[in-house]
């Protein structure tokens, strides 16, 4: 049987050109036209952020998945948004992703956390089952987003609003 640990990336870990290359790899599954990070990028994510790494213990430990816990700490308290959990193709459906969650919720618990949101696209059927049977609901809310191009023309006074 596979054995699979879940650990948050500290700031003392090295990061090697092997984990670099794993995340990058999630990335991608993540958003197909994502760019390839450097080391250092991953290092800002650890220092600003709770980034978690299941990795499947074989000849040596591979990252199979990852997750990741912003804190956010607003008027009304502290609470946390998961972000960008995936498991590798070859490795989903093996209870890695619950694993992710579940160790994210647990480090949300144990920071206090008012609440924990995420978000996931409906298109994703296993994931969005995932999350219900954790206890995740719905929420009735309108995700916005702003892309770097209008920040740039808001910023300028040509934007929205002028």
């Amino acid at each position: 049987m596979e054995q699979i640990s879940y650990r948050f990336l500290n700031l003392s870990d090295p990061i090697t050109p092997g984990m670099t290359e794993r995340f990058n790899l999630l990335v991608h599954q993540l958003s197909t036209n994502a760019e390839s990070v450097k080391a250092s990028y991953i290092r800002g994510i650890a220092v600003a952020h709770h980034l978690l790494f299941a990795e499947m213990i074989k000849s040596r430990l591979e990252i199979v998945g990852m997750g990741m816990l912003v804190e956010i700490k607003g008027v009304t308290g502290a609470f946390g948004h998961i972000e960008d959990v995936v498991v590798l193709d070859s490795y989903r459906s093996r209870g890695i992703g619950k694993g992710i969650v579940v160790s994210l919720i647990e480090k949300a618990a144990g920071l206090g956390f008012k609440h924990l949101d995420l978000t996931s696209k409906p298109a994703r059927v296993p994931a969005n089952e995932l999350y219900k049977s954790l206890g995740f609901v719905i929420r009735e809310t309108n995700p916005y987003r702003l892309s770097y191009e209008q920040m740039k023309e808001i910023a300028s006074g040509r934007g929205a609003g002028n």
